[in-house]
């Protein structure tokens, strides 16, 4: 029996070491605050980008968390590589990360957002649609299926090169 505890501690411990060196580890249980009611409205038939034909894409779901947390409706209507050139005329951005903003980051003609859930010291705790589950059509992939901890060095490659975080508490939106 010890042979046998012993082989699954080392199990264990190779996982977990394998988890920390890929460069993303997901949240735990313990972040269910953190994650989507994906049945609210939010992201179905009140989300302009899902009634559009995007729905899986990174936008509806960004603009989905928006309205489910913070019942605002994002005014951006572009692709999210767009979204960082409107922001001046709707709110604030800035560098720092913070909870409940967007993060966005460009590549090539394209971009990526996501959603800033909360930010503890140098880790972000982000919720994003399309990218583990691309599928590189317009309906997109849908939601990832969990939320993710990246620090604020690998966000800045996270998807592309990060541009910056759009602030949604406190701004105009």
């Amino acid at each position: 029996m010890n042979k046998i505890m012993r082989n699954l501690v080392v199990i264990i411990g190779v996982a977990l070491l394998v988890l920390v060196n890929t460069g993303e580890i997901y949240a735990s249980p313990e972040t269910a605050r953190d994650m989507p009611n994906l049945d609210s409205p939010c992201y179905k038939s009140d989300n302009i980008f899902a009634v559009g034909g995007y729905g899986g894409q990174c936008t509806a779901f960004v603009y989905g968390r928006a309205k489910e947390k913070l019942k605002i409706d994002i005014p951006f209507r572009a692709g999210a590589g767009q979204w960082w050139t409107e922001c001046p005329k709707y709110g604030v951005r800035g560098q720092i990360p913070r909870a409940d903003s967007i993060a966005v980051w460009v590549h090539g003609n394209s971009g990526h957002v996501a959603y800033v859930e909360r930010v503890e010291g140098n880790k972000v705790f982000i919720n994003e649609a399309n990218v583990e589950t691309f599928k590189g059509t317009q309906w997109g992939g849908g939601y990832d299926g969990k939320s993710k901890e990246l620090t604020t060095d690998q966000m800045k490659s996270h998807v592309g090169t990060l541009v910056g975080y759009i602030y949604l508490s406190g701004g105009v939106l």
